[in-house]
This record gives structure tokens, sequence and C-alpha cells, in this order.
């Protein structure tokens, strides 16, 4: 079928505008809009990047540098304007009625038809680098034609939006086949390369002009302002003939001769390694390529983006990644060095809950540690690295829980009389519940919960699995009596004979017994705290009331605070987050605890692949998987349109059930 034959896939406006596309490049820029072209949030840019990324000047955080690109293909005498823009009173102009095919690899690429010409749009971000590339090529066209590009800036942080001011004077400066511009501080600056283009000025004193009143309906959906201004500094044209290939560079610094050919082959290579490292099989690829998208370098070393288009690297969320994104992927190295960049931010026994936009450490977590042990018996059991632990890395994991045991920030402390793990108040937020809006803490969970206790008992495990690996009898001996201790209290304490599952929380007032999915990831764990036949039970009852196509709801539906519904202002979304919320990420402790009770063999392996099959079918028409569903029907995605640790335990599961 040829591109004039090719069917317009999009049967209405909102179908194009709530698919999503993704590009980034290993340093936690990235670019991101619709499918359309569109942009729908704040957070939609072909370039949003941390400008003093690679300087040694303190971070601003990101920066929407380059917001969209406007194109106007002028041919046989008619011009056909093939962006799409939605206005607080229009929409216009309506490019997408020229859109005639979208495709996601090996970036993404839009294909126009305009009368007789049609144009293929390619925009990519080369690994490594502060830039984006967007190329047109003329693939059909009876005569030459002209392509306008008018760039629409804004140069403000990614949390917030920009609104015109016309006593705004913004810094112009027409180099070569280059233009800088600055709208308010230096890191606002961003360089246009536009190769052999013709720059046009937009009136006689140099300037530009102000786009008004984008609205941008995700946004509003969210309770958010969702209004914005953006700034046309110039025009850039070029006469195509068919074949032709032409591109716009937006950069956070000077580019100096740059060849666009050149960083799309060097590119295309790169993701191709990537594939051909995974295996023939297509979801297994497509995995690999999702789980690449998050795995970034910080001035400091390996970290992980917790998510796109908002989040920053989160120690938890690393932590619950880094098995898929890079045990099952093969990445060892880099699973070395993350491990190594959280452990250099210890603090007090606790490696960071996350990082801010500044690049400040938070410390506010009670697992994010717990976790990290997790990973590292992973590690070891995936290549019997025992070099890797010996020295530093093993004595930071040792002082951590030492100072579990005396007791650390945020009142997170091993209770003497049984040896479980205490953590926080009513007023805080320690663990992944960790939804809090002013001074409301939707899901405290203070007390002893339920996979805090879990982790805590098998952190102590690893420590005693590598002590004896390393002949260190001191510790051995330190260790074991408190890991005894724990188990013994853990199995007395959480699981209800009536109830046929484990409490969630055991609080100063007693046992909650709630039922949320925090108790799978007790059955999931290797250091088992749980019989056979109480994984059994917990599974029957999580599947009946928790279970869904794309992962588990994080409260029953039964229970009078269930929402199903994430949507709202803040305040509502906040409410609702892990009050019936379905995560994907946690069909991988469901999933491991599957096999926990029916084995690896063809039958499990068979409804793994089932189980996946929603959230396989999801990544294969979006190129990722979100942060979050809807606890109801029709669980339609929330959230950040691609989150590390819904690829990260999919790519997990997927692979053992791959296992022969």
């Amino acid at each position: 079928m040829t591109a004039q034959q090719q069917p317009n896939r999009w049967t209405t406006l909102e179908t194009g505008l709530r698919s999503e596309w993704l590009e980034t490049n290993g340093l936690g820029s990235f670019a991101s809009s619709t499918v359309l072209g569109c942009n729908t949030r704040r957070y939609h840019g072909l370039l949003v990047a941390d400008p003093r990324l690679s300087s040694d000047a303190p971070s601003v955080g990101r920066r929407v540098l380059l917001n969209k690109l406007d194109e106007t293909l002028a041919c046989a005498g008619a011009e056909y304007e093939l962006a799409t823009n939605i206005y607080a009173a229009a929409t216009h102009p309506h490019g997408y009625d020229h859109l005639i095919d979208f495709t996601r690899d090996p970036w993404p690429s839009f294909t126009f038809r305009a009368g007789d010409a049609t144009l293929r749009k390619e925009l990519f971000m080369p690994h490594g680098k502060q830039c984006t590339v967007i190329c047109y090529t003329l693939l059909e066209a009876p005569e030459p034609v002209q392509l306008a590009v008018n760039p629409l800036i804004s140069g403000r942080g990614f949390h917030h939006l920009a609104h015109a001011d016309e006593a705004i004077i913004p810094g112009l400066d027409f180099g070569d086949r280059q233009l800088a511009i600055q709208l308010y501080d230096e890191p606002s600056r961003l360089w246009l390369w536009y190769g052999d283009g013709d720059l046009r000025q937009l009136s006689d004193a140099g300037g530009g002009y102000w786009y008004y009143q984008f609205h941008y309906p995700r946004e509003a959906e969210r309770g958010l302002d969702d209004g914005e201004d953006l700034y046309c500094p110039a025009q850039i044209r070029w006469r195509l003939e068919c074949g032709d290939r032409v591109a716009v560079i937006a950069a956070c610094e000077p580019l100096a001769e740059p060849d666009p050919d050149l960083l799309a082959t060097t590119e295309r290579r790169r993701r191709r390694q990537l594939l051909e490292a995974a295996s023939d099989d297509p979801v297994t690829r497509r995995l690999s390529l999702a789980a690449d998208q998050f795995i970034i370098n910080r001035r400091d070393g390996k970290s992980v983006i917790a998510g796109y288009p908002w989040f920053n690297d989160w120690g938890r969320d690393a932590m619950i990644s880094l098995p898929g994104l890079t045990l099952a992927t093969g990445r060892y190295a880099d699973c070395r060095e993350i491990l190594r960049t959280w452990l250099s931010h210890a603090g007090d026994g606790l490696i960071p809950n996350c990082f801010g936009d500044d690049g400040d450490a938070a410390y506010n977590a009670a697992d994010a540690t717990l976790w990290l042990f997790a990973v590292a018996r992973r590690y070891y059991a995936a290549g019997n690295d025992l070099g890797f632990f010996a020295g530093e890395v093993y004595d930071a994991l040792i002082d951590a829980l030492r100072a579990h045991i005396a007791g650390t920030s945020h009142d997170i402390a091993m209770d003497p009389s049984d040896a479980l793990l205490v953590a926080g108040t009513p007023d805080t937020q320690l663990t992944w519940m960790d939804a809090k809006v002013g001074d409301w803490c939707v899901t405290p969970r203070h007390g002893k919960p339920v996979e805090i206790n879990a982790l805590w008992y098998n952190a102590l495990r690893t420590a005693l699995f590598l002590a004896v690996k390393l002949s260190d009898t001191q510790t051995t001996r330190e260790f074991e009596p408190i890991a005894r201790r724990a188990r013994n209290a853990f199995r007395d304490t959480f699981y209800s004979d009536e109830l046929g599952y484990c409490y969630d929380v055991i609080t100063p007032a007693g046992p909650d017994d709630t039922l949320r999915p925090n108790q799978l990831i007790a059955c999931a764990l290797p250091y088992s705290l749980l019989t056979k036949d109480q994984v059994r039970s917990i599974l029957s009852i999580t599947e009946a009331r928790l279970l869904t196509d794309y992962g588990l709801r994080t409260l029953d539906p039964n229970h009078p605070a269930y929402q199903g519904r994430y949507e709202g202002d803040v305040w509502a979304r906040d409410g609702a987050y892990h009050q019936g919320t379905v995560w994907p990420w946690l069909i991988g402790p469901y999933l491991q605890a599957y096999r926990v009770v029916h084995g690896s063999n063809p039958a499990t392996r068979a409804y793994i692949r089932q189980r996946l099959q929603p959230l396989i079918e999801y990544l294969m028409r979006h190129g990722s998987i979100p942060e979050i569903f809807d606890g109801d029907a029709p669980q339609r995605p929330r959230g950040c349109i691609a989150q590390a640790w819904s690829v990260a335990q999919v790519i997990e599961c997927w692979q053992a059930a791959r296992e022969s």
C-alpha cells in the first residue's frame, strides 16, 4: 500500500490525543507528545532537558526548551498546515487530517499527505547527547515544494507554564546556520541548527511573536492550570524536491557542524544492538527498548528514572525495577553501577527516597534500602560475583542493617521485643503507599507494615548469606539470632487463619485487616516467611478481589474507602492513589507468588503469559507501560505514561514464562 492509499488510523481527534510517544537520551532528558503532534500536557515538548547537566553549575532541573515545531507545506499553489494545536476556544489547525501514518520504530515517525505531496517527519534523541534531531524527507511530489517550520518555545521549568510578557525582550543570536534564543535566564537558552534552511525573521525589529492560550486537556483533567503562551522567534524554510531530506536540531548548547544522518546512523545502530542482545522474540525486544529509556547517567553515576514525563530518580522505584531493567536484560554492569550510585548517597543507614530537581536527596523511605538488599541477592544469584560485594559494598550493607537495629531517621527502628521493624508515625508516609496532600497522609501505614518486615527479614538473610560467603563469622553471630526472632515473630503476628490472608499493618492500636496487595511481596521474596498453603490462600483471595487485567488494585473494592477512578484535582487523585487504583508493577509479586505455589512448569508459564497479555498488548501499541490504571472499568491509563517498575516487572515475568 502506498502512502497515498494509507488510511488515517485515528477515527476521532480524541483517539489520537490519547496516544503518546516518548524519546529519551540516557541522561534523563526526553521528548514527548501525542501521535498527532499536538501537545496535551505541560510536560510535552521536543527537548525537555536540564541545560546544566554537562557543567559544574548547580542543576536547575529539566526545562521545556523546545515545545514544538509547527509545519506548513506549500505545493501546487496551495498551503497545507500540518500542525495540530488545541487553544482555549478552538482546535487549529487540523493537521491531523493530513496525517496518514505513525510508527514508533526505530523512533517516532509521522507521514503526512498534503495535495500530491507526501512528507515524512522523524525525530530521535541521540544517546548521551543533549539534543533532539527532527528530520523531514519529501517522499513523493510531482514538483518542488516549500516546507516552512515555526519553532514554538517556552524555556520554563517542566512543572510550570509560560505566559506572554510583552516586556520581555528575548535574546536572539543569529549565527551560521543556527539560532540561539533566550527568553529568560541563561538556562532557558535554546540552540536551533537548521542546516541549509532559510531563516526568516518575523518582524522588522528582528523579534518574533507570541502564540496565545494553548490548552492542555490532560492538565485540566488533573485539576491543574492548563493554559500557556508560546513564543515563536523566527521561521525556517526549505525548498524541497522529491527525495530531499533536511533537519532541525534542538540543543542545550552550540552545535559545531552536526551531521544529522551520522547521528541517525549511530543511534539506529545502538538500538539495533539492544534488540540483537535481547532475543528474536518481538515482545522481549520491545521490552528491552522500553527498559533502556529508564537507565540514565547522573553526574555521579548511573541511576534509574522512575517514570516519564515528571518523575526523577527514586530509590524505591530504582531497586524494585533493577532486576527487570538490568539482570533480565543482561545489563549486569549497569546493575553494579546503579547499586554503587545509590549506596554512595547512603546516610544513617538509608539510601535516598528520591533526588529532587536540584539534585538534593530526601531519605523518607522505610523500604528503599531493604529493596536494595533484594537486588543484591538477585545480582549474586545471576552471576556469582562475590568480588562486587567484598569491601565497601558489603560494609555499606552491614552498616545499614546496624543502623536499622539501633534506630535511624523517620522513626525507623527494630523493635527489640520481637526483632520486627517499626516505621513512621500517623503523619509520615514511608512505604510505597506514600500519598500525602498538605497535612493529610492518605495511607500512613505506621507501625509494622507487612512488606517492610518481609523485606527486613530478607535483608537480614541476604547479609547472612554474604557473610558466610565472605567468611565473616562475627556478622553471622550478630545477625543470626535477630533473623530467627524476626521470622518467628512475623509468622506469629501477620497471617490470620480466620481471614485467610495477612494483616496489612500491625499498628500501635492493633492489626489492620484491610485487604491490600502488599502481602504478595512477602509471598514472592526468596527467603520465605509463609507456608505454601498460606500463600495459596492469599493468592486465591487477592485474585478474586484485587486482580485485574492490568495489575492489582491497591484496596478491596468492598472497602468503604475504595476509589475506583483516579481523577479530579490533587486532593481527589491522591485520595485514590492507593485506595483502589491499579498498579501494573504489582503483577510481578503476584505472578512470582503464583510460581511459589504452582512451580515452574508449562502450565504455570502459560498462565503467566495469559495474565501478562493485556499489558503486553498495551506495550506493543503505546511503546511503554504507564504508572497506574483506574480500578474500575474501563480501566483507563493514568499517571505517568511510562513507569520503570511497570515495565521492569513485566520483563521479569515474561522472561520467567519463556524459560524452558
